[in-house]
């Protein structure tokens, strides 16, 4: 007796659920609701796949060329102005540089390392777009980083008008 009432409880119990699961399948809301969230999942999805190939092309990148701003510094910005100097008409062998972000930073290192050095640096100017010099009043993670940097590395040049001077 106890069984067949369990039974019967089991019935009427799935028979609801089963009411309700079709009430929610065919409701209005549910359904187009339903179907954006598939739809931001896929695209979340997507531009997750996209960031980690693109971080991976990175990490392959950089471990198989060992590449940093001191490589970019000491190989390649030489070698692109000297390019730009066997291929340009100046009449006096100097440059106009322009950089924007890394590559404006770049050429302050340069113009820095060429006032330590003594030697000219053969630029007639710099222009820089974007690029940052100091980080002591800036709210970016990256300040966190300035008391790792030894004073002397930076001496120099103590201000960016003096290098270029």
């Amino acid at each position: 007796m106890e069984e067949a009432i369990l039974n019967e409880n089991f019935h009427e119990i799935t028979e609801k659920i089963s009411v309700l699961s079709d009430m929610v399948e065919s409701s209005a809301i549910i359904g187009p609701m339903r179907e954006e969230s598939l739809r931001l999942l896929k695209n979340v999805q997507e531009q997750l796949d996209s960031w980690e190939r693109f971080v991976e092309t990175q990490m392959h990148l950089t471990s198989e060329y060992n590449w940093d701003f001191d490589h970019y510094l000491e190989e390649d910005i030489p070698a692109a102005v000297e390019y730009i100097r066997q291929h340009s008409k100046s009449k006096n062998g100097k440059l106009l540089a322009i950089g924007h972000s890394m590559g404006g930073i770049l050429l302050y290192a340069m113009l820095s390392r060429s006032g330590f050095e003594g030697v000219p640096s053969n630029l007639a100017a710099i222009v820089t777009l974007a690029s940052s010099v100091d980080y002591t009043t800036s709210n970016s993670s990256l300040k966190m980083l300035l008391p790792l940097v030894s004073e002397n590395k930076f001496s120099a040049c103590d201000d960016v008008y003096e290098c270029l001077v």
